[in-house]
C-alpha cells in the first residue's frame, strides 16, 4: 500500500472495528474516563498551575498504569479483527496459543511503560533518551506485537531486522497517521482547564474518552500496516 492508502486503511478499518465490536472498543474509553474521574477528584483541571502540581499525583499515576494496560490488552482483539478482514468473531475469540504469545508481548510492553512512567521520567537527559528510544523502537517491534495475537511467534530481534529497511516509513507513518486524533485528544484535555462549570468539563472528558477509543483502534491499525510492510506475518515466522 502507498502512504495514503495506508492512512485511509488505518482510519477506515478502525471505524469498522468500533462499529463491529462496540463493547471491546469501549474498554480503552472506560479506562481513559476513569483516569479523568481521578484527575477531577484531585483538582487537576482547576487551572494550569493545578495541572502541573497534580501531574505526578499517585492516584493519577496509578490510573495511568491501568489505562496503559487497557490500551495494550486491546491490541489483541484489534489485530485479530484487522487480520481477519473485519471478523468480529475472531476478535472475540481467545485461543490458547495466541493468548500465551501475547502475554509475552504484554509483559514487555507494560515493563517499558512502567519504566517510562516511574523510572526514566522525561525530566532529565536519561529520561528523554529513554522516551526517544521507546518512540523509535516501537515501530520496529510491530511484527513481534502483531504476530502474537494470531499465534505467530516473531522474536523482537527478528521483527527489528525485518523492519529496519522500512524504518523511515514506519516512524514517519506512525507520527503522521496518529496526529489528527492525537491533536483532538490533547486539545480536549488541555481545554478542560479553561472552561466552566464542571458540567462542561465532564462533557469534554466524555468526548475525550470516546476519542481515545478511536485513537487506540487507529494506533493498532497503524502498527498492523507497519507490520505488513516487509510481507505477510505468516512468512515472517518461517523466515
Amino acid at each position: 500500500m502507498t502512504f495514503w492508502q495506508s492512512f485511509k486503511f488505518a482510519y477506515r478499518e478502525s471505524l469498522a472495528f468500533l462499529i463491529a465490536c462496540p463493547l471491546l472498543a469501549l474498554i480503552p474509553a472506560l479506562a481513559e474516563f476513569a483516569q479523568h474521574v481521578g484527575e477531577m477528584h484531585i483538582g487537576m483541571y482547576d487551572s494550569v498551575e493545578a495541572a502541573q502540581a497534580a501531574e505526578n499525583h499517585p492516584l493519577r499515576m496509578g490510573l495511568g498504569v491501568l489505562k496503559t494496560l487497557a490500551l495494550q490488552v486491546s491490541i489483541f482483539w484489534m489485530i485479530r479483527f484487522y487480520h481477519g478482514g473485519r471478523d468480529a468473531g475472531a476478535a472475540s475469540r481467545f485461543p490458547a496459543r495466541p493468548m500465551k504469545l501475547f502475554a509475552v508481548v504484554l509483559g514487555l510492553q507494560m515493563l517499558l511503560a512502567i519504566l517510562g512512567l516511574f523510572v526514566f521520567v522525561p525530566d532529565n537527559p536519561v529520561g528523554v533518551g529513554f522516551m526517544v528510544f521507546g518512540f523509535l523502537i516501537g515501530p520496529l517491534l510491530a511484527r513481534f506485537t502483531a504476530g502474537a495475537p494470531l499465534g505467530i511467534w516473531i522474536s523482537p530481534l527478528k521483527s527489528i531486522r525485518q523492519l529496519l529497511p522500512h524504518f523511515f516509513f514506519a516512524v514517519g507513518f506512525s507520527i503522521i497517521a496518529m496526529l489528527p486524533l492525537m491533536v483532538v485528544h490533547y486539545a480536549l484535555g488541555f481545554g478542560a482547564m479553561f472552561v466552566e462549570p464542571d458540567s462542561v468539563k465532564w462533557v469534554m472528558h466524555v468526548a475525550d474518552s470516546l476519542v481515545v477509543a478511536w485513537l487506540a483502534a487507529v494506533l493498532t491499525a497503524i502498527m498492523y500496516v507497519i507490520a505488513l510492510r516487509p510481507g505477510p506475518l505468516e512468512d515472517a515466522a518461517r523466515a
